[in-house]
């Protein structure tokens, strides 16, 4: 989303037997709408199934986005992608 910069240093991928793990971390000055709107809308595009608000589910991954208010007007946006075998049966 451009009106969000990736905080590297609050990111990392780390690859397990079962999948892979990633979290990652953007801010920006932007409202809680817009991202809530942006990140429904693209990832549906890209194949997630929005299982609840900002919850997303695809091929065995579970994606989990959250909003939280930080200084100076700013959200933090965190994005996690973790396995999850118990979605499985969703995707179905």
């Amino acid at each position: 989303m451009n009106k969000l910069a990736q905080v590297d240093e609050k990111c990392f991928l780390f690859d397990t037997p079962y999948g892979r793990i990633i979290h990652a971390f953007a801010k920006g000055k932007i409202k809680e709408d817009e991202v809530t709107n942006f990140y429904s809308e693209t990832l549906r595009e890209l194949g997630w199934k929005e299982l609840d608000r900002l919850k997303f589910f695809r091929d065995g991954e579970y994606l989990r986005v959250e909003i939280e208010d930080l200084k100076d007007g700013e959200l933090g946006v965190y994005f996690s992608v973790r396995p999850s075998q118990n979605l499985d049966k969703i995707n179905q």
